[in-house]
This record gives structure tokens, sequence and C-alpha cells, in this order.
């Protein structure tokens, strides 16, 4: 086994530890501890193959039986429905890449990815059923019992899906097969995985997480992080720093980085995102003068002209805010 760096695994623990005691383990302590177990100096790909998506899960990962699934539409709808596995991939789909990011992703936290997925827009599935007045959210209920809601207006954006591929391939057993919801602009735990039915209500439902104090609108923080070099390391000369910036649907619009404690900026240089609602990648060839300690520290301006919020906080309610620093040696 490769050798841990033992600041890394305890900031990672600790974070999974102390999230865990707002609820069940399985949801963030999963995902963490899966991500830590990536091999140091592995390129990140901007396309995350499945077996390295990370994995959140409220109650471990349903067997659904595809032959009798039914995919259910009712509540406070003027035409309820069903449909089979087979009636989904029968209707005209979309494919798009989405980035979901974990609300108890930490600061730098590896519990992110990026994947190119395939579905069927879910505004077309509730225009289907005929909205009634007056409903204020649409839930969706999951074979594993979970249960989560956004609101009508959210749910109904066009950029929204109902998906059951995954880079190509059917979804993946951990990843909500099936059958999942991916609503962009939200963190992972709203979209719903091994999904039976999705319900309109005209109350202010709350789901498992939102009972536990956990944001109801649990809308994206913008974040950045380094990929390379990690906390820590030591390299011999100058080096291409990389890293990625996310805002989801308000987009990244410059990734500024600090080598000299915050004194000064300058600015890397951006790759243009694969989609709309997908991280953008960044890089800075980074030449130091001299040898020694370094801190660096990254911070993005989203697409709307704002700032990342530089003040550090936990991930509990809303998820996390604070400028990602590594500590680097050069010899």
């Amino acid at each position: 086994m490769e050798k841990w760096d033992r600041r890394r695994f305890v900031k990672i623990a600790g974070s999974a530890l102390g999230m865990a005691l707002f609820g069940s383990t399985l949801l963030y302590a999963e995902s963490y501890l899966q991500s830590f177990f990536r091999k140091r100096g592995k390129a990140v790909p901007e396309v995350t193959p499945n077996e390295d998506f990370y994995v959140q899960s409220y109650n471990g990962h349903p067997d659904v039986d595809v032959k009798s699934w039914r995919l259910s539409i009712d509540g406070k709808v003027n035409s309820p429905y069903s449909i089979t596995y087979d009636q989904l991939l029968a209707m005209p789909s979309k494919k798009e890449y989405v980035t979901l990011i974990c609300i108890g992703n930490g600061v730098g936290g590896d519990a992110v990815g990026n994947a190119l997925w395939t579905g069927v827009p879910l505004n077309e599935l509730l225009e289907k059923a005929g909205v009634k007045e007056g409903v204020k959210k649409v839930v969706f209920h999951a074979d594993d019992g979970y249960t989560d809601s956004v609101t009508l207006d959210a749910a109904m954006r066009p950029f929204n899906m109902l998906a059951y591929r995954m880079n190509d391939k059917p979804l993946p057993k951990e990843h909500g097969y099936p059958a999942r919801i991916l609503v962009p602009g939200i963190y992972g735990m709203k979209n719903a995985k091994w999904v039976r039915r999705i319900e309109l209500v005209d109350y202010d439902f709350k789901g498992y997480w939102e009972k536990k104090g956990w944001s109801d609108t649990a809308y994206i923080k913008t974040t950045s992080k380094f990929h390379e070099p990690m906390d820590g390391d030591t390299v011999k000369g100058g080096m291409l720093l990389q890293g990625m910036a996310f805002a989801s649907i308000r987009g990244i619009s410059s990734v500024e980085l600090s080598l000299d404690k915050g004194k000064t900026w300058v600015e890397a240089k951006l790759k243009k995102p694969l989609s709309p609602y997908a991280w953008t990648f960044w890089e800075y060839d980074w030449k130091p003068e001299k040898t020694g300690k370094y801190d660096l520290t990254v911070r993005v301006t989203d697409g709307e002209g704002s700032l990342q919020d530089n003040k550090e906080t936990g991930v509990f309610p809303d998820g996390p805010t604070g400028w990602h620093t590594i500590t680097v040696k050069i010899k």
C-alpha cells in the first residue's frame, strides 16, 4: 500500500468523524474515506472514471430489480403515470457533463467528480403529468428509503435530468441504478439516487438530511483547490501548478494564486469547461527563485463577478467556505 500523508489523513478522517455526529456515517464518511485512497501523483482527469467517482450513501446500495422497476410521477398532477425502464430508455434523451460535489466536502476535499450523464429532461417528465396550481416542492423517493426535494422552480429548469447512464455506461449500482436525479446548482445530497417515485406536493417538504438541520436550498458555494502539488510535497525546482475551480451554474471568470502567503496574486490559465455545469481546470507554470517552504493559496471569482469567500467555516449546515492553502517545499 502507498505511503499515507499523515496530515491529509487526519484532516479527512477528522472531518468525516465530525460530520458523522450529525447522523449516519455513511453519507459523508464514505465519500471522504473512499476518495482518500487516490494515489499520490496520479493526474486528476477532467472526466472522472465511474470507479473513481466519490460515493455517498444514506443506507447502503440497494439491489433494484430493473424488470419490475417502475418510475411513478404523481401527487398534485392532472395525469399521474408510471414508466418502465425500457420506456424510459425509449424516450428522447440528452447528454451533458455535470459535476457533483458533496455538501460535506471540506475545503480541498476530494468528494467531487465530473461525468458525462445521459437521461431524460426532468421538466418534460413533470409537464407530461400536468402540474397543478399550488405545487411548492418536487419530492424524490428512493428505493433505499431516502427522500429529498427541490422547489418546483428549481425542478423545472431545462438542464435537469433523470439520468440512466454515466460516462456512456448504465449507471453503476452505487451511483443510483437504474435512474437518478441530476439538478445542477445544488449539492449532491439532493441529487437523489435509485429514484422510484417523483411526487409533487403543495407544502414545504423536508427530506432526511434537512430534518437533521442541513440546508434545504443546498446551493453550491464557489470552491477551488490544488490537484498538484499536494499539501506537504517536496519538489525540485519549478513545476506546473494544477487544480480545479467550481461554482456550478454560475461559472468561473478567473482563478488567482498567491505564492507568498497572500501578499501578491497571479492569474492562472483556465481550460474551457466541458459544459456550463462542469468544473473548470486551471494551471500555472511556477518557477520559484529560491528553495525553501512556500504557502500556496488559490481563490476564484465566479461568472457573476463574486470573489470566493475566504472565511473558513465547517461543512454544517450548508457547505464550507474558505480558500485552499497548501505548503510545499522546493529543494
